[in-house]
């Protein structure tokens, strides 16, 4: 998202924008020659971050901004200028499909996580749109200004460097490198896969189902931890080591699931002879079905 002329992304408030400076200054030229689009390291987010220089009313020559970091620009001016959820509503009907992707990219993860994974992984505009229920113009301006790989991703090192962030071979330090290794390695599906971990805490879980899903997410994890090994090419220990963690997960899944099981049949039976008590002496109302189920 836009912000100073440090690089975006590591700003604070990625969805935020200064206001602009009195009068425009002048960027570093190694600033302006890393976000070149000569540049075969340019980072992903190179137009975003040219448009938040052009909203902080630093000087960038004109022929290095292109149809689409002048559409950011006059985005990210118009951002800046918010000042309520209705001046937010009145940009996002002017501008739905970088409004959309704007929010995908300064939101909570794994959104950006997905995406990014999907877009490495080579899965088609009009699949990733209907996996993340977007609009496919949506999906196509997140790929030119936040998530730059077009002419790049047949090069492993360039991947790696510059949209992963991880030398070739090293471990990812964190999710997001950890999605966008797995969707470039593995693709699309492992990418769905690794979506269907993020699944929310249903409202209202009780401790049953929380150990549950515990348990699975380890089962999950196991499975995870061997395909991140397998396409890391390790030794085949560490494949052993994923594969027991696996074994155990399951067997604890077991136990867990039976336990679960007899509890709901525990509880269900001692809900059945309070309501037949309650049919048979109506008086006896301090008998609680549900006080009694606990």
């Amino acid at each position: 998202a836009p912000g100073r002329v440090t690089p975006v992304e590591h700003a604070a408030r990625p969805d935020r924008v200064p206001p602009p400076s009195p009068r425009p200054t002048r960027p570093p030229i190694p600033d302006l020659l890393r976000l070149s689009p000569e540049n075969p390291t340019r980072p992903t987010s190179w137009r975003w971050q040219l448009a938040a220089r052009i909203a902080d009313r630093v000087a960038v020559p004109r022929h290095r901004v292109d149809a689409w970091a002048d559409h950011a620009a006059r985005y990210a001016l118009r951002l800046a200028a918010c000042r309520g959820r209705d001046e937010r509503d009145r940009l996002r009907r002017a501008m739905p499909q970088l409004f959309d992707a704007h929010r995908l990219f300064a939101g909570p993860p794994p959104g950006r996580w997905h995406i990014e994974a999907l877009m490495l992984a080579g899965a088609p505009r009009p699949e990733i749109a209907a996996e993340l229920g977007l609009d496919p113009e949506a999906v196509r301006a997140y790929g030119k200004v936040f998530f730059d790989v077009e002419g790049r991703r047949s090069n492993p090192a360039l991947v790696h460097q510059v949209a992963i962030g991880l030398a070739p071979g090293a471990p990812p330090r964190d999710p997001g490198q950890l999605w966008r290794l797995l969707g470039y390695r593995g693709g699309p599906g492992v990418v769905r896969r690794l979506a269907g971990l993020a699944v929310p805490v249903p409202t209202g879980a009780g401790r049953d189902d929380l150990e549950l899903m515990l348990i699975e997410h380890l089962r999950d994890q196991a499975d995870l931890l061997a395909l991140v090994e397998a396409l890391g090419g390790e030794a085949p220990g560490e494949l052993a080591r994923a594969a027991r963690l696996r074994s155990r997960a399951d067997g604890l899944l077991g136990v867990a699931r039976d336990r679960h099981r007899r509890r709901r049949e525990a509880s269900q039976g001692m809900r059945h002879v309070c309501e037949r008590n309650r049919a048979m002496h109506p008086d006896l109302s301090g008998l609680e079905a549900g006080e009694m189920g606990r």
